[in-house]
């Protein structure tokens, strides 16, 4: 397989992206061409949706190429962007794009270098060589270790969703052929961090224990409430706020514009309900937490089968005084009015104290990976 290189300005802003593409049986391209092959990728691997689900879900799974465009342009501002692409007698086989990013270091201060909007077919050989350009490409950077997959950082797309399969998604969860992850351990990489969704398939009896650790946290003085759907900017701006501070010290965490943080949820508010998200209030009226739910509906089922928790989070000067439990309740307590007994908690690491809070009635359903390779000097 011969490596081919070529470049292309993407944008007019200063910012340049490379496009790096491998060439099986002299089949080439250029730099645009590779763009558009990588932009469109995820097209070619349709077939590993459940068919019951048919293609209306796959644009539900599947980020779309302009934002995927918007967000890839996003990333050279930060730093060097490069595009790889396989291109087999047909087409592309596999893609993905590295990124070397500031606010991202190793214990010896070296930059990680970041693997992200992968996609691929089952093709082990193919997908090995171009994690190895990668690691080429990233080693010219200072860099000595590859995190992967995320997309340029988390609060967009990143792990792999390791199965089992045999339940579909739920919705907006991160979903891939179930051979991803073999792709990635065949070649080199190791598990860095474990994520897991659990089902609780009946949540009143949790509920029930959670009550006494929202009457505890009421009658000390925290208020618990609905956001406005009326002034849905107005609720993205105290997420905002709430998460920039709750989130900081998590692994692997960066700063996002408001712009940025908004693009994420556009469309949002159509996916929820009118007691779907939930903030805490301090007895000082500051805002000390929240909780972001919503049902979880497919094309089959406008209703949804169970209520997705997204995101739940308190700042940390709240967390010891049952807030988190709190907010919990509240979204349990929501759910059951809308007729969910089921609930699904999504995308939770491995070691979180989030984890804990279902009393064990939470039955793991899925299991995500997020993948590290060390990025070895030549010779």
């Amino acid at each position: 397989m011969q490596l081919e290189h070529s470049s292309s300005r993407v944008s007019q802003s200063s910012s340049q992206v490379s496009y790096i593409f491998t060439a099986r049986r002299g089949r080439a391209s250029e730099g645009p061409a590779t763009w558009r092959y990588n932009l469109l990728m995820p097209a070619t691997i349709e077939s590993f949706l459940p068919e019951e689900e048919g293609a209306s879900f796959y644009e539900l799974v599947t980020s779309d190429t302009q934002r995927t465009a918007s967000t890839i342009r996003q990333l050279a501002n930060r730093g060097p962007v490069r595009l790889f692409v396989a291109i087999g007698e047909t087409g592309p086989v596999a893609r993905l794009v590295t990124q070397i990013s500031p606010a991202y270091r190793d214990g010896e201060g070296n930059p990680l270098g970041l693997i992200g909007f992968f996609d691929a077919q089952n093709d082990p050989d193919a997908v090995s060589e171009l994690f190895d350009a990668a690691a080429a490409t990233l080693r010219q950077y200072g860099s000595r270790k590859m995190i992967g997959p995320i997309d340029g950082d988390t609060w967009h797309r990143y792990r792999v969703n390791a199965g089992p399969f045999e339940t579909p998604p739920f919705l907006l969860e991160p979903w891939n052929p179930p051979y991803y992850a073999e792709l990635w351990e065949r070649s080199g990489f190791t598990i860095l961090e474990t994520y897991s969704s659990r089902r609780i398939d009946d949540v009143e009896p949790v509920a029930e224990r959670l009550s006494e650790k929202f009457a505890s946290a009421r009658n000390g003085g925290y208020v618990f409430e609905p956001f406005d759907r009326s002034d849905f900017q107005r609720t993205l701006e105290r997420i905002y706020r709430l998460s920039l501070e709750i989130f900081r010290d998590n692994y692997l965490y960066s700063d996002i514009s408001f712009d940025d943080f908004c693009s994420l949820y556009y469309g949002a508010d159509r996916l929820i309900e009118d007691d779907s998200i939930w903030f805490a209030r301090a007895p000082d009226g500051s805002d000390a937490g929240f909780a972001f739910t919503y049902p979880n509906r497919t094309p089959k089922d406008p209703h949804g089968d169970a209520l997705n928790f997204k995101t739940l989070g308190v700042l940390p000067a709240h967390r010891r005084g049952g807030t988190g439990a709190a907010l919990m309740f509240c979204g349990y307590e929501a759910g059951l009015r809308r007729g969910f007994q089921a609930v699904n908690h999504c995308l939770m690491r491995a070691g979180n104290p989030s984890e804990k809070l279902d009393s064990g009635h939470g039955k793991p359903f899925r299991e995500y990976f997020l993948y590290e390779r060390a990025v070895k000097s030549e010779g």
